[in-house]
């Protein structure tokens, strides 16, 4: 065995040179993938160990068989190369490892499977940039509702000044001032100036839609002033025209006086009649006002006269009815004493005639029944009528004095009239002797 090696190591010394690179190829196999070569593509080897033995018995075969195993070492070389290849992918495969193209494939998968999951990461920013991007910014929403509640608030308060309301209409404008004069809008401290970089503020859009709208409040805040002296004109002018419709409420002479000079001032200053002409302003801004009033000055001048009539003439129409009606009842005191009251009560009332009247009548009656009597005296005292004549006219005479005593009530014709009665009982108990 050991010869063979010998003989074959000489034989091949000269074979080195040129295989030393086919060597060197062959050395770099595993050896792993040597010892999994199968055993059918391993010819040459067989060879050899299969003529080791019939070696020994011819020294030229075994030379020729080494020979030929040589000379058929660079086929047997590339064919071992190609077995081992097939067999390394047999064996990877057989482990469960890739060959280098499914590697490379599957490197590839792996990698269009990364670029699509970066694609759709993509995709899905631009998509979320895109929704976000047409999302409304909260502050604009926010803006949008305080301009459209403005702008409604500007109406109303149009409206509350063609209804002369300047009240409601000031609270607007105050309402409106809050509502605009923030930061939302660029208004800092009561200053307005747009900073775009300010995150209070909404846009410089809304902004100057704030600015312009709160403008158009400023414009009709000026008109407040001039609504509220025509409510006050009105209101002024309402209140004469009350005491007008309702003078008779005015009691006195001088609560009239009041309102003659109210009609007067009035005509020289709606917004403060008290002070009339000492406050003069434009009369053409409140004359269809003033026209209301004219001639409602005579309307006082009536209702004076009227109160006149009233205190004078009409209670000396009633204290004359009163009067006559007493009169034929014979109550002169009475009636001077009704006239009294009426004289106290109503000092312009002119009664002293209506008290001449009842003095008058009292001493025209007071005569008729004092003749009266006396004459049924001296029939009762004549002896020439009968006792019952003249007891009848004793009694006659007795009453017309008892009458006057009773009613007339005045105290000189009392006291008379008692006197003659007493003096016609007693004449009338002497003739019943």
């Amino acid at each position: 065995m050991a010869r063979t090696r010998r003989v074959g190591n000489r034989r091949s010394q000269a074979a080195r040179g040129s295989q030393a690179n086919e060597e060197s190829a062959v050395e770099e196999i595993d050896i792993d993938d040597i010892e999994e070569v199968d055993i059918d593509d391993d010819s040459g080897v067989q060879e050899v160990q299969e003529e080791q033995p019939a070696g020994r018995r011819s020294g030229t075969g075994r030379r020729s068989r080494v020979g030929s195993s040589v000379g058929g070492a660079s086929g047997r070389r590339s064919a071992r190369v190609s077995a081992r290849s097939s067999t390394r992918s047999s064996a990877r495969r057989s482990r469960g490892e890739l060959t280098p193209e499914e590697i490379e494939a599957k490197r590839k998968g792996r990698k269009a499977l990364l670029n699509l999951f970066l694609g759709l990461i993509l995709l899905g920013g631009v998509g979320y940039g895109i929704f976000w991007g047409l999302q409304p910014n909260p502050l604009h929403a926010q803006a949008e509702g305080k301009l459209n509640s403005a702008k409604q608030s500007l109406t109303d308060m149009e409206n509350a000044l063609n209804a002369l309301d300047p009240k409601k209409a000031q609270t607007l404008y105050d309402q409106a001032g809050e509502l605009l004069r923030v930061e939302l809008f660029g208004y800092v401290n009561g200053e307005f100036k747009i900073n775009e970089d300010d995150p209070r503020l909404a846009s410089p859009v809304h902004a100057k839609r704030a600015h312009s709208l709160l403008e158009k409040f400023d414009e009709q805040f000026a008109k407040i002033d001039r609504v509220e002296k025509r409510v006050k004109a009105e209101d002024n002018l309402k209140m004469i025209m009350n005491k007008l419709n309702n003078m008779k409420d005015l009691k006195t002479d001088e609560e009239l006086d009041h309102l003659e000079r109210l009609i007067k001032g009035y005509r020289e200053n709606p917004l403060d009649p008290e002070l009339g002409d000492s406050s003069p302003i434009a009369q053409e801004e409140y004359s269809t006002l003033i026209a209301r009033l004219t001639g409602k000055e005579q309307d006082v001048i009536q209702e004076r006269k009227h109160r006149i009539e009233e205190r004078t003439v009409a209670i000396q129409n009633k204290v004359n009815s009163k009067v006559s009606n007493l009169l034929g009842q014979e109550r002169f005191q009475a009636a001077l004493d009704h006239i009294e009251e009426q004289s106290k009560k109503w000092p312009e009332a002119q009664l002293d005639a209506e008290r001449d009247r009842v003095n008058t009548t009292a001493k025209e009656k007071w005569d008729v029944a004092k003749k009266n009597a006396a004459s049924k005296y001296a029939d009762g005292i004549s002896s020439t009528n009968n006792f019952e004549g003249r007891k009848k006219a004793l009694k006659a005479a007795i009453d017309g004095m008892a009458n006057v005593v009773d009613k007339y009530g005045i105290d000189d014709y009392v006291r008379e009239a008692k006197e003659l009665k007493t003096k016609y009982e007693r004449a009338l108990r002497n003739l019943e002797k």
